[in-house]
């Protein structure tokens, strides 16, 4: 991965100390060794970190997280945290910062909606969120724009960016929500969260249920049982997922739709086809023709 920093700025704004942004979105993208980043209260702006892709360590409130794909935490002025990679390795991940006065007072009932995963909480509570695969693409796709649209001299690219922002944003309430709801967001238990961890590292190699279960000497019902309560889908079906979704990544760079289906972890290539198919409403073939045009 090459060494890459972005940082955007688009939307900006005057207060009576001056000019500000009241939304910005970063994007950093780059090799690290020991690097650290910490925000310490109290802070100006409401954070939405996304994680995408590389190994860290998460502290806040006395307790460590280790943010994979997917994982979403959110940050209020007064939630002080660190965050940090004590390797050598490739790192990503966006980091939307803003006023919560400019996006509550842009839509009536904001705060019901696109900001109560920051108002209907406690400090600290329920402010890491792992989203599915499905999920983590879309938010990430909108992320891409965004940050796209802050590249664009377009009269246009302004409001363009600031849609997709909000957009990043009525993703994240909605998961959040559905989140809650079924059993409280982060709140796995040990063994849900060990089998998301062995998934996250093995999901390409990971041929059944049954392997997952013995790894962690459970058995396959118990397993099922606790991961569809805690997840909101099925074992078999979040591995499918983690597959598809690999697989679309080694299709945007590049490879035969054959190797594609072996690399990321299927046996059987019509059966490939056939659940990409069913998931994305387009055959591999025709998603990889789409990318040229």
């Amino acid at each position: 991965m090459d060494h890459q920093f972005e940082k955007v700025m688009l939307i900006k704004s005057q207060k009576d100390d001056g000019e500000y942004s009241p939304l910005s979105l970063n994007h950093v993208r780059e090799l690290c060794y020991g690097r650290c980043w910490e925000i310490n209260e109290p802070f100006r702006f409401y954070e939405i970190n996304v994680h995408v892709e590389g190994t860290t360590t998460l502290c806040m409130d006395n307790q460590t997280y280790y943010p994979r794909r997917g994982t979403v935490v959110t940050f209020r002025p007064d939630e002080a945290h660190k965050q940090f990679v004590t390797g050598l390795e490739a790192y990503e991940r966006y980091i939307l910062w803003f006023d919560y006065d400019y996006v509550r007072d842009l839509f009536e009932g904001a705060e019901e909606s696109l900001l109560a995963m920051f108002s209907h909480r406690s400090q600290y509570e329920n402010n890491v969120l792992q989203l599915a695969p499905h999920q983590t693409g879309r938010l990430l796709n909108t992320l891409e724009k965004a940050a796209d649209y802050s590249q664009s001299d377009a009269p246009e690219a302004r409001g363009l960016f600031l849609s997709a922002c909000l957009k990043a944003l009525a993703i994240l309430s909605e998961n959040y929500a559905t989140a809650v709801s079924k059993h409280g967001v982060g709140n796995y238990s040990p063994i849900v969260s060990m089998a998301l961890e062995l998934i996250e590292k093995q999901f390409v190699e990971l041929q059944s249920v049954e392997a997952l279960s013995k790894q962690l000497h459970i058995s396959n019902s118990y397993l099922a049982r606790m991961f569809k309560k805690q997840v909101g889908t099925s074992v078999y079906e979040y591995i499918q997922n983690m597959k598809l979704a690999h697989a679309v990544k080694l299709l945007a760079d590049g490879k035969s739709v054959t190797e594609v289906c072996f690399d990321a972890g299927f046996n059987n290539y019509s059966y490939f086809i056939q659940l990409f198919k069913r998931k994305y409403g387009i055959t591999p073939h025709k998603y990889q023709k789409g990318l040229d045009v």
